[in-house]
């Protein structure tokens, strides 16, 4: 065996010759870095023009809807609200809402961040009617919340909110909502105990929106409590192609995400989308591979089930808020509460149950009266639930006074008398 001294690196290994080298760095300017100065040039072009890149005209009507709804992936968010203005049952105006978000990673939309926008309540038909508009305000993450350290202060208590439009407070204002009402009354119980709200709930979010949504904003904010409203949206059918789209994409759908954020990207998008009608393209969808719930019974278990594990690791305790859930989305949720030992509070039952109170002027008799003036008895007499909500769905102002009660009265008061 030689020894160390008499080991000698290989002779003659060939390197690649000057005039190689300058062929490889030819090769990759060419291929990388003429490219992105190209895309940096049209990109300032297009800024610097003043190019609409965030509306797009549907073909053959005057309507206008953003990009970014218009997509295949997104537009069964915005298809119900575009067909009723297509059939003259609601104004153009009722899509300006759209307008308010972006597309995201991973949860698919967002608002767009730090922004302030006012807003028609769209689902109440005699609210649109009068002009009347709430203001929408996201924070530096693009949702309805304010902007909260991620670093919590010694004696804070934080609630996380996790939902859809009933927990977004889709109709009213920020500090209407029942997350806003019930830290508010918590405060000012006078316990030496700070409490502070994070809301995450999303128009048209689903459980696995969520449990995303927990992982990737929420489980940041160190909460304590987690309080978790879906339903309504997992059992909303959508082509399975869309599904797919959403929650499995491939490479050139992440690389369509990733790119959104560019001008350049969204003209492209545009320019594509003027050529057909999206609604067309969903039904095409439909015919073609046939639709399901955008999360099945199964998917929405697993989802919630996730979310009440992560947080028993995590030493949050979570409490379920079921509110315009289909009957078999509530059954299986009643079901997983009690396999998981987790509170369940219906919210529906609860609002649909107070019905009565309100009636005969037990609860919040100016704002009852208010109602009664919008929309008339007869009305109020054969859908009782607008005492409560704008839609039988979402909860009005009212609604939402009652739910901030309740979640008080159920999760807090004895824990506060306790701490007293």
């Amino acid at each position: 065996m030689n020894s160390p001294s008499e080991i000698r690196p290989p002779q003659n290994v060939p390197r690649p010759s000057p005039s190689r080298r300058a062929k490889i760095a030819a090769i990759a300017v060419l291929t990388v870095v003429v490219p992105l100065l190209f895309l940096f040039v049209v990109e300032a072009v297009i800024r610097l023009a003043g190019f609409n890149t965030e509306l797009v005209s549907m073909p053959g009507q005057k309507i206008q809807i953003p990009v970014w709804a218009s997509q295949d992936r997104n537009f069964f968010i915005a298809q119900d609200v575009f067909q009723q203005i297509k059939d003259n049952m609601l104004p153009a105006e009722a899509a300006e809402w759209l307008g308010c978000f972006r597309v995201a990673r991973d949860v698919q939309y967002k608002l767009k961040p730090d922004s302030r926008f006012r807003v028609s309540n769209t689902v109440n038909r005699m609210e649109l009617k009068s002009g009347l508009r709430v203001v929408i305000e996201s924070n530096r993450e693009g949702f309805r919340t304010r902007n909260l350290s991620k670093t919590k202060r010694p004696g804070v208590f934080r609630i996380l909110f996790l939902g859809d439009s009933t927990t977004f407070g889709w109709g009213v204002e920020q500090d209407e909502r029942f997350s806003d009402l019930l830290e508010k009354r918590l405060n000012a119980a006078g316990t030496g105990i700070c409490y502070e709200i994070v809301n995450l709930g999303l128009p048209g979010y689903s459980s696995y929106q969520g449990r995303i949504a927990l992982d990737l904003y929420g489980l940041g904010y160190s909460p304590d409590m987690v309080i978790l409203s879906f339903g309504a949206n997992d059992s909303r059918e959508v082509p399975k192609v869309v599904k797919r789209m959403i929650q499995r994409p491939n490479w050139k759908e992440k690389a369509a995400v990733a790119l959104s954020g560019l001008k350049t990207a969204r003209l492209l998008q545009k320019i594509m989308i003027t050529r057909r009608n999206p609604m067309e393209r969903i039904r095409a969808m439909r015919t073609a591979e046939g639709s399901e719930p955008f999360v099945t019974l199964d998917e929405f278990r697993a989802n919630l089930k996730s979310i009440i594990e992560v947080g028993r690791r995590k030493g949050i305790e979570t409490v379920i808020l079921p509110l315009c859930c289909p009957l078999d989305y509530l059954a299986a949720q009643s079901a997983l509460a009690k396999r998981e030992n987790v509170r369940i509070i219906d919210g529906t039952f609860i609002l649909l149950d107070t019905v009565q109170a309100i009636q005969q002027g037990q609860r919040e008799p100016a704002l009852a009266r208010h109602y009664e003036e919008l929309y008339g008895m007869d009305l109020l007499r054969s859908r009782r639930l607008l005492y409560v909500t704008n839609d039988t769905c979402h909860p009005n102002i009212l609604g939402h006074r009652i739910l901030a009660d309740a979640l008080f009265d159920r999760i807090f008061r004895e824990r506060l008398g306790r701490l007293r």
